[in-house]
């Protein structure tokens, strides 16, 4: 008997199989794909019942609504000159008697081909040409009586400026006064109405939020955001001319035409004005935002506008010290254990002369800690003229010890740019004669600090060299890469005295500086001779190098400039 097999169940089954194999995937998509949407769906739900984050929005929103009808857009406008009929270039560099003058120069891209000179004949039509547009800023209102506040470097040297304000309103503006040791200029603007921004109270600090207006490349009323990345910046653009620098560091984007702009906080408040940015472009006019920005403090802002409005020019007080920053290694050759800033010299007309002498640390001033020459210069130069102040130093003796004495000074009035210029000059000519040739551990410490050779200063070599004589030790040769190199100024230096002991030739260097151990430091007192002021200028420096070898910690050294000055700072590349 057959038997007869029933595949119907397996059928099925296979059949199941196959219909799960090909629908499985996609059920599974579907499925996938449900739950997605529904997260994405709760999410927006999130988004948009969170009142946080309206409400942070629309903060923003209100920063915008509250700042933006106070911010103008700057164009500055130069009439296109033809070659003159002297010969010199046509055109003008932007940043002419600005800070970014020199780093321009260096960058600027080429300008076209002057036209052919015009002969010497008859009247001038130059002057009846329109002035064109040539750059462009940022600025914002100051108060209603029509005074706009902007960087010095973005209206230098213009021959007309316009100012067009949020509802599109275009006015020309005067140039009041501009102030190159800040980059701070005050403009004014004859309009009625205007919407003055408010300034901040408060200081700001790392962190907090801040936003950027102003006109970046061009894009006018352009806002941006981010924090406060640090604030108390020395970048070098303006210290190491002679200004103030006092910069809050942000990550705000800052671009090229923000110039001058407002960094408010989140009140809407201003805290600084946007100025420079860092960036590895060596072109200016290529430059853009790398995440660091500076914006110049309201505080610095505030005291400079308002005294350019009440007399037209800014007055500072002034000590009238050549000072440097004290590191502890200096501090220690003086018996001193603490922060200040060392006296290097003191002008012999200036406030300070018969009350502060070479080697007295400042310590404080009106009770406020003094511990870097930026933060005492700032401080001293924000006083008026004929204040008096408490200076508190403390002052070494020959014995080792000092003393903490509070000297009261009656501040001057800081000297022009120009006044307290000193120095330069061009690399002498000197060729003395045959240098003595000492050995001996005193040698070999000046060496190993990178000093190759020395001699005894005569009336001869200083004829030579048209400066007046006085005794010391002349450095003649100093290796480029050891710790001695920011000596080489280009202009003779001599070591006049060691740990307060004259030395008047060679021998009594040699004397004095094997009485002390080089790696602890040796602080010897140095002069430079200026051949453009024709006066010696003298300061501390720290002789210190190691038994080891390895290049000792010298003070950095550029030509002094009178009054608090600062000795240059790695510069950061900047652009306005």
């Amino acid at each position: 008997m057959n038997r007869i097999r029933w595949y119907g169940p397996s059928l099925l089954l296979m059949a199941a199989l196959l219909a799960t194999m090909w629908l499985g995937p996609q059920v599974m998509r579907q499925i996938a794909w449900a739950q997605q949407d529904a997260n994405i769906v709760l999410a927006r739900n999130s988004l948009t019942d969170n009142p946080t984050l309206a409400e942070l929005s629309d903060a923003y929103r209100k920063v915008a609504e509250a700042v933006e009808p106070s911010v103008v857009h700057i164009e500055v406008l130069n009439k296109v000159r033809r070659q003159s009929r002297s010969g010199g270039p046509m055109g003008r560099n932007p940043f002419e008697g600005t800070p970014f003058e020199d780093y321009f120069r260096d960058f600027e891209s080429p300008r076209q081909t002057p036209a052919p000179a015009q002969p010497d004949e008859g009247p001038d039509y130059d002057q009846y040409d329109p002035a064109r547009p040539e750059g462009n800023g940022s600025g914002w209102v100051y108060d209603d009586q029509g005074h706009i506040v902007t960087n010095r470097h973005v209206v230098a040297g213009a021959d007309e400026i316009r100012v067009t304000f949020h509802d599109g309103g275009t006015y020309d503006a005067e140039l009041i006064n501009g102030d190159e040791l800040t980059d701070i200029a005050v403009l004014k603007v004859k309009r009625p109405q205007l919407h003055s921004a408010e300034l901040a109270d408060e200081q700001v600090e790392p962190g907090d939020i801040v936003f950027a207006f102003g006109s970046p490349f061009g894009f006018s009323f352009s806002m941006s955001q981010g924090i406060v990345s640090a604030k108390g910046r020395d970048i070098g653009i303006l210290s190491r001319q002679g200004g103030y620098e006092n910069f809050i560091q942000t990550d705000a984007a800052i671009n090229p035409g923000n110039s001058g702009g407002p960094l408010t906080n989140i009140r809407g408040q201003v805290v600084g004005m946007n100025s420079a940015i860092a960036t590895r472009s060596r072109n200016p006019y290529e430059a853009g935002w790398m995440g660091i920005g500076f914006a110049i403090p309201v505080d610095m802002i505030r005291n400079v506008v308002d005294q350019i409005i009440a007399s037209g020019s800014v007055s500072r007080g002034y000590l009238g010290v050549y000072i440097d920053d004290l590191k502890p290694e200096m501090a220690k050759t003086f018996g001193y254990d603490g922060k200040g800033v060392l006296v290097d010299n003191v002008s012999e007309d200036g406030p300070a002369a018969g009350k502060l002498q070479p080697g007295d640390i400042i310590t404080a001033v009106n009770g406020k800690t003094m511990d870097s020459t930026n933060l005492l210069r700032r401080y001293v130069a924000a006083f008026p003229p004929e204040t008096i102040v408490k200076v508190t130093v403390f002052r070494p003796s020959d014995e080792g010890k000092g003393q903490i004495m509070d000297v009261e000074i009656k501040l001057g009035k800081l000297p022009s740019p120009d006044q307290l210029a000193g120095g330069g000059g061009s690399p002498s000519e000197m060729k003395p004669g045959e240098s003595d040739t000492p050995t001996g551990q005193a040698m070999d410490m000046l060496r190993r600090y990178g000093i190759e050779d020395v001699g005894t200063f005569t009336q001869d070599m200083a004829t030579q060299i048209g400066a007046t004589f006085r005794p010391g030790v002349l450095i003649q040769g100093i290796r480029s890469a050891s710790a001695a190199a920011p000596l080489q100024v280009g202009r003779p230096v001599l070591i006049t005295r060691v740990m307060g002991a004259d030395v008047a030739d060679v021998d009594q260097l040699m004397t004095e500086l094997a009485k002390h151990n080089a790696a602890e430091g040796v602080r010897v007192r140095i002069a430079i001779w200026d051949g453009r002021g024709k006066q010696w200028t003298e300061r501390f420096w720290l002789i210190q190098a190691p038994a080891n070898g390895t290049p000792g910690s010298g003070e950095s050294d550029e030509s002094q400039q009178p009054q608090e000055q600062q000795q240059d700072q790695p510069q950061v590349e900047t652009v306005p």
